[in-house]
């Protein structure tokens, strides 16, 4: 699916969303190249984030968007210039552990040992605070060890496709791999299936409640 087929179909989600009628195709087209020319660094799935934070007040917009006609250019504009932000912002903040922890982290090094609970914890404080997991690193590992004890841990034989596969898209998105192929951009760690098991674990807890 081509760059412009995912933004179509993410505007049509936060049309949805919003209650308005869809984008025609020749609007799409125009909001692709809005996109693709003043916001490339932000995903066709983070618009509706992006919308969701504006509408609970988590993300400020430049401008006030409630006075500006939904879904055109410029309410996008104000939305998403506030999204940046934002983005910039929790880019920048430091996670609720200790400093030591997060240089350990950002270098895939793994956690401390005997603190699988805390780390399990604060993960799912950001996922719940965020909608999604954690841009940097973490100790993925340590937090799993404490999922697979809870009673709500989901995750089944069956799930190892779907995990597997997303682990390589994420991969494949990873900064600092221009010009590597698909299949060297996406090879997979222990530490990308331990991160996409919390993913899909917490996504199972959003659903069920």
């Amino acid at each position: 699916m081509s760059t412009s087929q995912n933004l179509g179909d993410a505007v049509d989600k936060v049309a949805a969303y919003l209650g308005n009628d869809p984008l025609t195709a020749p609007e799409k087209m125009v909001f692709a190249d809005f996109m693709l020319s003043e916001f490339k660094t932000v995903r066709a799935d983070e618009l509706l984030d992006a919308v969701k934070g504006v509408i609970s007040g988590r993300i400020q917009t430049p401008t006030d968007v409630t006075r500006i006609k939904k879904l055109s250019s410029g309410w996008w504009g104000s939305v998403l210039r506030g999204y940046k932000v934002y983005r910039s912002e929790e880019a920048r903040r430091n996670p609720a552990i200790e400093m030591d922890d997060r240089k350990r982290l950002d270098i895939n090094s793994g956690g401390v040992d005997g603190k699988d609970a805390e780390y399990y914890r604060l993960l799912k404080k950001w996922y719940f605070e965020h909608g999604q997991i954690p841009p940097y690193g973490w100790a993925w590992k340590q937090a799993r060890n404490h999922a697979k004890t809870l009673p709500n841990y989901a995750i089944k034989k069956s799930d190892e496709a779907l995990i597997m596969e997303r682990a390589r898209i994420y991969c494949s998105k990873k900064q600092g791999t221009k010009g590597l192929t698909f299949s060297e951009k996406s090879k997979v760690t222990e530490n990308d299936i331990d991160r996409e098991v919390l993913r899909l674990h917490f996504e199972r807890m959003t659903k069920t409640g």
